[in-house]
């Protein structure tokens, strides 16, 4: 393995104001799952991967991403998650995980910072 470790860092642009129509200008701009507004409003996104192997089975992941919105550059919102896998035996695998959520204006009641540890077993087919 002369190379264990790997990585990437995408930035994506996407500004989509011109593509609305005068009628689908007037709706509010909602927030989709394919890295964008739609139609009325444009985003940033920058996103970065690393990845490193101990072994054949066994390594340390951390990616994150982070979304800004160009119509109001006071909302965004951004994610990591870092994890590391080992094997236990034959096809199963350990794997510990933190992730942190971040939204920089959130709903009312919650707060700007989320994180979550996890736990679990992992069988590779």
């Amino acid at each position: 393995m002369p190379y264990p470790f790997r990585c990437a860092v995408v930035v994506l642009l996407a500004v989509l104001p011109a593509l609305a129509s005068a009628d689908e200008a007037a709706r509010p701009t909602k927030l989709t799952a394919d890295f964008g507004y739609v139609k009325t409003g444009g985003t940033a996104r920058g996103a970065a991967v690393y990845g490193y192997d101990f072994a054949q089975k066994s390594h340390f992941e951390a990616r994150g991403a982070y979304l800004l919105n160009l119509k109001d550059t006071e909302d965004s919102e951004g994610n990591a998650r870092f994890s590391l896998t080992a094997p236990v035996a034959g096809s199963l695998a350990l794997k510990v995980s933190y992730d942190l959520a971040y939204r920089n204006k959130p709903l009312p009641g919650l707060e700007k910072t989320d994180t979550t540890f996890g736990v679990g077993v992992q069988a590779t087919f």
